[in-house]
């Protein structure tokens, strides 16, 4: 029975820090859109229209290989 709890214990301890590692990563993520939103929406429209065209017209011929 005590073999038993320390193992439910470890399962426990080992699934809080996976939870803890999980929402640590997210609020990188997240810190890490911020920051690129703020630099996408510092650049113009157009720009940034030209450039996923650019990207698309690239993955296209990617494509065609």
């Amino acid at each position: 029975m005590d073999k038993e709890n320390r193992e439910k214990k470890l399962r426990e301890s080992e699934f809080k820090n996976l939870k803890e590692i999980k929402s640590k990563n997210l609020k990188e993520i997240e810190l890490k859109q911020n920051k690129y939103s703020e630099k996408i929406s510092a650049v113009p429209a157009e720009q940034l229209a030209k450039a996923l065209e650019s990207l698309m017209a690239k993955d296209k011929d990617k494509s065609k290989r």
